[in-house]
């Protein structure tokens, strides 16, 4: 052994034979102290601590070894802990875009200057509109140009028509307006379902319905949903392209009795080749499918009843309202020119003009001179059969009409409510500030408290049902608006919509909620809410308001039935029951007006037009200016 070694050599250079004799045992102390030789003495101290340091510097290693190992292990281990949460962070990041999100994002990155500006520096004006060459397509285009006439001047190479671009195209802005047959839906304001966008409409240009077309036989099999005996074979052919029209026959019927078309082309050769035997069509629709071609069909029955709502507006981006705005006016030239009498007169067509300062000082005169007022394009496009009652001229019959909601109930988002900072901040205030119009008289004093029930209602909506959670001003208009745009307001009643109001002070009026019975349209005055057009989604909220008293009175739900009202998730899951609690306060539009006017028998424009069987076309005040 070592021992045995280290003895063996420490007697040899000693000159001892024995090591036991020098090297008494530690254990014996008496021995020890016996002993007087310095060697032994030295050679005591020596062994042990010789035999000690080898064994101490074993237990060491020992040590350093598992301290050593334990250093690397925790280093080990907290390099991949902070690796994980790196990698973790960094995924977070990645994929936070990915889901749907309506939250503002840097990207992609658009020209958010106003449209206007971008047009008329281009110097011309993309309008999205339907497919080439049919009748419907060249009354489109007739109202692309009537806005390019008002924006740009009447030189034709001014406009830029793209057929087959619908929504896709205006959310990326290849075009600057949509003018194809679209509807209006609340749903389509906020999410429109091929791009999950919402978008800003006009006033409606022309309102048409879905109505069943075919075999006698198959359209009353379809209008009562009978599916069984000879309507055992009935099969509808309905267009893939207009959704409104395909959401409503999948909700009617079962997949096997429609047939989904991909064009009118494919709607007319389905039809012509018994693949369906009735058409789910609009009227404006029908003229592509068959007025367009040279088939004839002279057994062809039309319904007896409208299954939809249809009103057709121009569409655009919802970042600029006052270009939708533009919109509302040119549509109102057109219709303002056919009650005077005002014609197409290219030697009054301004081909060019100056840009002037204020919206309002476009020349709107432009459409009707360059293109022809609204009767006047609709009879040179269609024949004279295509203009029902409700595209008339309205001269004193009820005019309240509530646009088709659309699917308005999913489930609601935190983004949602994130768009609309206006709502956020009253729910954060606990009350709403609501400014009203009050001008003197009897009869405005009735209309006073009228938009203080509507300011109520508004409050009903945001407060879970506490109508009184608002503070009321009584203001005149100029300073109801100054306070409005200071933020001093949140919202304005009694509103008169104006032309110089609506397009150069920053002001979006809702759809109207009293219109006056003066029988000379000039001096109607249109009552509306009155918001900042900086919170289109709050404005939206305001309009929705409104309509949903038309809704109501529409679908026979009273004050007691409020519950009825459909639930609205559209503006985030807060306002989930905020129609149900308007309506359980106010009760519908009937019933609020004849609180206060109860002297109206019958109401005069102030009628619902429920089953779209009154004139609906009525210009707002301002636009006489601009041809006289």
């Amino acid at each position: 052994s070592t021992a045995g070694v280290l003895r063996r050599a420490l007697s040899t250079e000693l000159g001892v034979g024995s090591l036991g004799s020098l090297f008494p045992r530690r254990n014996n102390p008496l021995t020890a102290s016996a002993s007087s030789s310095p060697v032994i003495n030295a050679t005591l101290v020596e062994e042990p601590e010789v035999v000690v340091a080898e064994r101490m510097l074993l237990s060491e290693k020992k040590k350093m070894m598992i301290i050593g190992v334990v250093i690397f292990v925790v280093v080990i281990v907290a390099v991949v802990i902070i690796l994980v949460l790196f990698l973790d962070t960094k995924r977070d990041d990645e994929t936070a875009v990915v889901p749907e999100t309506r939250r503002p994002t840097m990207a992609p990155t658009f020209d958010n200057r106003p449209t206007l500006q971008i047009v008329q520096e281009r110097g011309s004006i993309r309008c999205g509109s339907a497919e080439n060459g049919t009748t419907r397509a060249l009354f489109f285009q007739d109202l692309c140009r009537a806005v390019a006439a008002v924006v740009l001047g009447g030189d034709e190479s001014n406009l830029e028509v793209v057929n087959d671009k619908w929504f896709p195209a205006l959310e990326n802005r290849d075009i600057d307006l949509l003018i194809a047959g679209a509807t209006h839906t609340l749903e389509r304001n906020v999410r429109e379902q091929s791009t999950g966008s919402g978008f800003a409409f006009s006033t409606p240009y022309f309102y048409d319905g879905l109505r069943y077309q075919g075999m006698d036989t198959y359209v009353v099999c379809a209008e009562e949903m009978k599916r069984y005996d000879e309507c055992s074979t009935l099969s509808i052919c309905v267009s893939a392209v207009y959704s409104t029209s395909y959401n409503t026959i999948s909700a009617l019927f079962p997949p096997e009795f429609y047939k989904v078309a991909p064009s009118v082309d494919d709607m007319r050769n389905m039809f012509l080749n018994g693949t369906c035997n009735v058409l789910a069509v609009e009227s404006l629709q029908l003229t592509a499918i068959f007025h367009d071609s040279d088939t004839v069909i002279e057994e062809l029955t039309s319904g007896n009843r409208s299954l939809t709502k249809e009103p057709l507006a121009i569409a655009t981006c919802t970042h600029d309202t006052e270009w939708s705005d533009i919109m509302n006016w040119v549509i109102y030239s057109l219709i303002y020119g056919e009650i005077q009498g005002l014609q197409q007169d290219l030697t009054r067509c301004q081909q060019s003009f100056s840009t002037r300062e204020g919206y309002s000082t476009l020349p709107f005169a432009n459409a009707v001179y360059c293109v022809g007022n609204y009767g006047e394009i609709l009879s040179r496009d269609f024949d004279d059969a295509i203009r029902s009652e409700i595209n008339e001229i309205n001269k004193g019959t009820g005019m309240h009409y509530c646009i088709p909601f659309g699917e308005i109930g999913g489930p609601g988002t935190e983004d949602d409510m994130f768009l609309n900072t206006t709502l956020v901040s009253i729910q954060a205030t606990s009350e709403l500030r609501c400014g009203v119009i009050a001008p003197d008289g009897v009869f405005e004093r009735n209309l006073t408290k009228f938009g203080l029930d509507y300011c109520r209602t508004m409050a009903a909506a945001i407060f879970y049902g506490k109508s009184d959670a608002v503070e009321i001003f009584f203001e005149s208009d100029e300073q109801a608006y100054t306070a409005l745009l200071a933020r001093d307001l949140d919202v304005v009643v009694g509103g008169k919509i104006d032309m110089v109001n609506d397009l150069d002070l920053g002001l979006t009026f809702s759809t109207p909620y009293f219109i006056s019975d003066q029988l000379e349209f000039q001096d109607v005055g249109f009552y509306s809410f009155v918001t900042r057009k900086d919170d289109f989604m709050f404005s939206l909220f305001v309009d929705t308001i409104v309509l949903s008293t038309f809704y109501a009175y529409d679908n026979g739900i009273a004050k007691e039935e409020g519950f009825e009202m459909p639930l609205i998730s559209i503006f985030g899951p807060d306002m989930l029951w905020a129609l149900r609690d308007a309506i359980s306060f106010s009760g519908n539009y009937v019933e609020l007006f004849r609180q206060h006017f109860p002297q109206y028998h019958p109401p005069g424009r102030n009628g619902l037009n429920k089953d779209s069987a009154n004139p609906q076309f009525l210009p707002r005040p301002g636009i006489s200016s601009h041809f006289n």
